[in-house]
């Protein structure tokens, strides 16, 4: 009998290896790799929540996305994901204080810091073939360097702003019971 379980729970290991290695010529899914390709952002800046308290509003989602060409796509505020988002593009200097914050933060040198059950901001920073993820707890510290992108992101001049509730971005909101 002990030789029988022992054989099954090997049969459904080999099932379970077997079943997730991808197959010859099976399509890789976008998120597989993290190549940038044309059309996509360079910066990312996503937020997760905190194990909420009972009763509590958890929210979650995209909180800024910038292009190579200035356009920028962030939520109205810190407060409210998605309600709605803006979409302008960074003047000139707005632009290269941007990229100036990014040469002077170093972010592919540091180490994220993240408290348990916290919830934090992820900054995905995107060139050619290489990929640079960092993130914090929130709230951020005062001198935290994330901090000072994500306040110039909210507070930045863009030109040709728009408002609207765009498509696959709405961020989950959740109440825990």
């Amino acid at each position: 009998m002990r030789h029988l379980i022992n054989l099954a729970a090997f049969c459904c290991l080999a099932l379970l290896l077997v079943g997730c290695r991808k197959l010859p010529g099976e399509a890789s899914h976008p998120s597989d790799s993290t190549t940038r390709h044309a059309g996509d952002p360079f910066l990312i800046l996503h937020r997760t929540p905190s194990y909420p308290v009972p009763g509590e509003l958890m929210i979650s989602g995209l909180e800024a996305a910038v292009w190579d060409d200035g356009t920028v796509l962030r939520a109205s505020s810190q407060q409210n994901l998605a309600k709605p988002y803006l979409r302008g593009k960074l003047k000139q200097a707005q632009m290269d204080r941007l990229l100036q914050l990014l040469r002077t933060a170093h972010f592919s040198g540091r180490t994220s810091t993240l408290v348990v059950d916290a919830g934090a901001t992820h900054l995905i920073l995107r060139e050619g073939a290489g990929q640079v993820e960092y993130a914090e707890s929130r709230p951020l510290a005062s001198d935290s360097r994330l901090r000072e992108l994500v306040e110039f992101l909210y507070t930045a001049e863009m030109t040709g702003g728009e408002t609207s509730a765009f498509n696959g971005t709405t961020p989950t909101e959740w109440t825990r019971p």
